[in-house]
């Protein structure tokens, strides 16, 4: 069992996980229901910005600037004739 709310006097609502799938059951009914089955866990997003300054959180890897590639050189035009 991950969480389980009431949902009034009799009923809850819960939510059981297992082998990495989570199952969305109401119980304590005349039945039990289940509402949603097969909640699979979603790959980790990239770490949420914090605060009005747009930072990361502390701790996540900032990425590294690349250099610049150098200008590359053209030849020498040739002298008028």
């Amino acid at each position: 069992v991950m969480d389980a709310t009431a949902v009034d006097s009799h009923r809850r609502l819960v939510l059981v996980r297992r082998d990495d799938i989570e199952h969305l059951i109401l119980i304590g009914g005349p039945t039990d229901v289940v509402v949603e089955r097969d909640i699979r866990l979603a790959a980790p997003r990239r770490p949420a910005l914090t605060g009005d300054s747009g930072q990361q959180q502390a701790g996540a890897p900032r990425p590294r600037a690349q250099p610049a590639p150098a200008p590359a050189r053209q030849p020498p035009a040739p002298a008028p004739s």
